[in-house]
């Protein structure tokens, strides 16, 4: 049994870790912020320590004892502009690692990052692993800002980055907007003919976690993850349309286009004090060719294998939708 502290418990990625080291009988400690809702984490067997997570005096206390890090919180959430994506991004993690510091912590800190760290492939071939960050967006930057200050070298403890692509599973909601558009007009939009993505299930990547919190390996070490090569757009977009049963294509939506409907979101955002994840900097990220997170030096490195099958969880996600009444058949 070990004693793994946890940001981003509470969310989607970090809900499914924490249930998986659970199960297994750790004492895990879940970081979060004094508006978190934890009941379901403690009912579990969770301990919660509040705590404001850019200050590192508030998180240091929640340390003691800790033999594993992981940093979840953050994402591409934006409640007020772009210093918000590196305030939940960079400075929680420069929070986070100062109080890992001053405590004397020598144990594994993993941190969930980011294929927009890495920055987009041109021809869908994975980037050569020495290849230094080029992400395209602010958060992309924020999270390579957030690696830096976790590889440093003046850090006692071991460093790990893990770079996920587009995660998907039960228990998260973003892809539910294409799911409708594509059972209601059989079409999605996309700002290019030729992309394409990467992907991984969210039970995998957080078994990738536990086996990196687990196994020696490299310090200061940089992962991709996915479930195997990437998949062209319209190849994903087949195949929601065959988990809905309908015949789905693809068309292109000018990239202007895309920047003004984002714009519209920000304000609806802002009216309904709503964090986004529809932003003009979304697009920046959103009009790459190919994002493409190679998971051979993790597989290699810690003996980790995905395990999900890829239509399958669509055709599963769909179903769960349809049985909670947000999709309509």
């Amino acid at each position: 049994m070990k004693r793994i502290v946890i940001t981003g418990a509470t969310g989607f990625l970090g809900g499914a870790l924490a249930q998986q080291l659970l199960a297994r009988g750790d004492d895990v400690v879940a970081l979060a912020r004094a508006t978190s809702r934890t009941d379901a984490l403690e009912r579990l067997g969770a301990s919660v320590h509040r705590a404001e997570l850019t200050d590192a005096s508030s998180l240091q206390p929640a340390l003691d004892g800790a033999e594993v890090i992981v940093h979840a919180a953050g994402g591409g959430f934006s409640s007020g502009g772009i210093q918000s994506l590196y305030r939940s991004n960079r400075d929680t993690t420069a929070a986070l690692v100062q109080a890992a510091r001053d405590c004397g912590f020598r144990g594994r800190f993993v941190l969930v990052s980011s294929v927009a760290a890495q920055g987009p492939s041109p021809d869908g071939q994975p980037l050569p692993s020495d290849r230094p960050p080029a992400p395209r967006s602010h958060y992309g930057r924020a999270k390579a800002e957030a690696e830096a200050l976790v590889l440093a070298d003046e850090n006692a403890f071991a460093g790990t980055v893990l770079r996920p692509p587009t995660i998907h599973g039960p228990g998260d909601d973003r892809l539910l907007p294409l799911f409708r558009a594509i059972q209601r007009i059989g079409v999605a939009t996309l700002p290019r003919p030729a992309m394409g993505s990467s992907w991984i299930h969210v039970a995998d990547c957080a078994d990738a976690i536990v086996r990196l919190a687990d196994t020696d390996h490299d310090e200061r070490a940089v992962f991709g993850v996915a479930d195997g090569p990437p998949r062209a757009w319209p190849q994903v977009i087949a195949t929601i349309g065959t988990a809905l049963g309908r015949k789905a294509r693809t068309i292109r939506i000018p990239v202007p286009v895309l920047h003004g409907a984002a714009t519209a979101a920000e304000w609806m955002g802002r009216l309904r004090s709503r964090p986004v994840l529809f932003t003009r900097d979304k697009v920046s990220d959103m009009q790459q060719a190919w994002w493409v997170s190679c998971p051979l030096a993790l597989e290699s490195a810690i003996g980790w294998q995905s395990r999900q099958d890829f239509d399958s969880a669509i055709h599963a996600m769909a179903q769960s939708w349809r049985d909670a009444g947000q999709l309509r058949d």
